[in-house]
């Protein structure tokens, strides 16, 4: 059940993976009993011609308590858990599952572990999405947008309020009167403070990724070729003059591998004196202004700014109503505000300048949609991105060796770090080859070739992408995480070869360590 996810060597992990071990099985037992309530009420409630209970919530890190909502008139409470929404068409009690598709599965150990989680870390608010198979089967959301919109309940035992402005849509409805019964001390949330599918985070550095897309859809138009200088574009007067502003390519600023810093010590982001530290091209070094460098030269090459870009090539033709580069009056309701270590509020932004590094902002769910979409090219009838085009994104560019692999327990414990376009690549135990993908590099090549088109490369490379698992190692895992000084952390994975993949977005600062023990103890 639980105990096969974990094969590692318990005298090799850091204390608090011991602890969350163990943890996590306690949670699941939780759960088992639970899940056995629920179905008892269930019944019960067959038998006597009743609608089944609506308003069952998980494990509450708060109370380390198990409430069935409905029973002897309770309204349902929220503290740091989420109420579960029924599956009309099976009477299951599952997860708090996406508003048009119902018939997503359970994840009982994330419902019972992210609470807790959030206790601990004193996150306010939490959305997760998993994908299996390449397709989206769970969606979670836990606790608060904006920790200032909590409204504490009394001491007194009742509460007088409507009942539109204080229960999630997902709950056990309230009689229409003007008060109802609640225990002392709880605590309510309006509607829109709770986080849900449509809730807006920064997704901080995982912008990046999403700009590639951007990026990598104009290479498919042959407007912008991955390995011509960029200077010949838009020569940035912040280089003033240095000589190896010339060697820089698109390929090298979305690796990585530009010579460029994080960020220039200038507070000027648009004219600051910014640096080329090393020799393009040499080595890896993370960068932000890399990504934004790009960004300022696909703008000049299309004369639109890149929220307008990304609306055109990534979002719109996925549907995706909760995303969106900059901040937007008519989104403000939806984006979260970021909190600080104890839990407290510490900012809302409004990036009203797009910046590819960090300046998005999205939902969970949303961000799985593109996730989804890049597991689905190559599909019949699905044209987001050429196959080709998804295969040297996603191919070994370059290695980063000052980087540390993220740590998961089995096969899929990272060893060894590379660079794609836009993502990360660990290598893992379960990597079927130690080196960088030839059909990758093949297609790399072949996407910058002018004599070529690249709608002729999916015949090109046919051989050499069944050889090699589209120009992928079989066992790579693809990720990006991010991190705000507002007060927001997430972070994405995904692996080609399974299909699987999870999206966690959090808006605290202990956001981070809630996303490395999710990766770590698996999903």
């Amino acid at each position: 059940m639980i105990l096969h996810k974990f094969p590692c060597n318990l005298k090799l992990l850091p204390e608090r993976f011991k602890v969350l071990r163990f943890m996590t099985l306690v949670l699941f037992l939780s759960n088992l009993v639970a899940v056995y309530a629920q179905t008892l009420s269930i019944g019960l409630a067959e038998m006597v011609n009743e609608a089944p209970v609506l308003g069952l919530t998980g494990f509450s890190g708060v109370t380390g308590s198990i409430r069935l909502a409905g029973m002897n008139n309770e309204a349902p409470v929220s503290g740091h858990t989420r109420v579960l929404a029924q599956n009309s068409s099976t009477g299951v009690v599952a997860a708090n599952t996406i508003a048009e598709d119902t018939s997503l599965c359970s994840n009982t150990r994330l419902d019972s572990l992210i609470p807790v989680l959030m206790e601990r870390y004193k996150v306010p608010g939490v959305s997760c999405v998993v994908i299996k198979r390449g397709e989206i089967v769970w969606a979670g959301n836990f606790g608060v947008s904006d920790i200032r919109k909590v409204v504490p309940v009394s001491d007194s035992t009742t509460l007088n309020a409507h009942p539109k402005d204080i229960l999630p849509k997902n709950s056990t409805p309230v009689a229409d009167s003007t008060s109802f019964e609640t225990h002392p001390k709880d605590i309510q949330y309006k509607n829109y403070a709770l986080v849900t599918d449509s809730t807006m985070f920064e997704a901080c550095s995982m912008s990046k990724p999403i700009f590639s897309l951007v990026a990598m859809k104009l290479v498919e138009e042959e407007k912008l070729k991955l390995d011509e200088p960029v200077w010949k574009i838009f020569d940035d007067p912040s280089f003033m003059g240095q000589e190896w502003r010339k060697k820089i390519t698109p390929r090298m600023l979305l690796t990585h591998t530009s010579g460029l810093p994080n960020w220039r010590e200038s507070k000027d982001e648009e004219n600051g004196y910014l640096p080329i530290e090393f020799e393009p091209g040499t080595r890896f070094q993370y960068s932000g202004e890399g990504m934004y460098l790009l960004q300022k030269v696909v703008e000049k090459l299309t004369g639109e700014p890149l929220e307008v870009l990304a609306e055109k090539l990534i979002f719109s033709k996925l549907g995706l109503k909760n995303s969106s580069f900059i901040w937007r009056q008519n989104l403000d309701y939806k984006i979260a505000a970021g909190h600080n270590s104890e839990g407290g509020f510490l900012k809302k932004t409004a990036y009203t300048r797009a910046n590819a590094g960090y300046s998005l902002y999205c939902s969970a769910l949303d961000y799985a949609r593109v996730l989804t979409a890049i597991l689905k090219s190559g599909e019949k009838d699905f044209g987001f991105l050429l196959p080709a085009t998804v295969d040297t994104i996603f191919s070994r560019q370059a290695e980063s060796p000052e980087r540390e692999p993220e740590k998961r327990c089995g096969k899929r414990n990272g060893i060894k770090t590379f660079r794609g376009l836009g993502w990360a690549i660990d290598e893992t135990e379960g990597s079927l080859s130690p080196s960088p993908s030839p059909a990758g590099e093949e297609l790399s090549r072949a996407v910058n070739d002018p004599e070529k088109k690249v709608s002729t490369l999916k015949d090109e490379v046919k051989g050499k992408l069944h050889e090699t698992n589209k120009g992928n190692v079989p066992g790579d895992i693809f990720y990006h995480s991010g991190s705000n000084s507002s007060g927001f952390k997430c972070y994405h994975e995904f692996d080609r070869q399974s299909g699987s993949g999870i999206v966690i977005m959090t808006n605290g600062v202990g956001g981070l360590k809630l996303c490395e023990d999710i990766i770590f103890l698996g999903y």
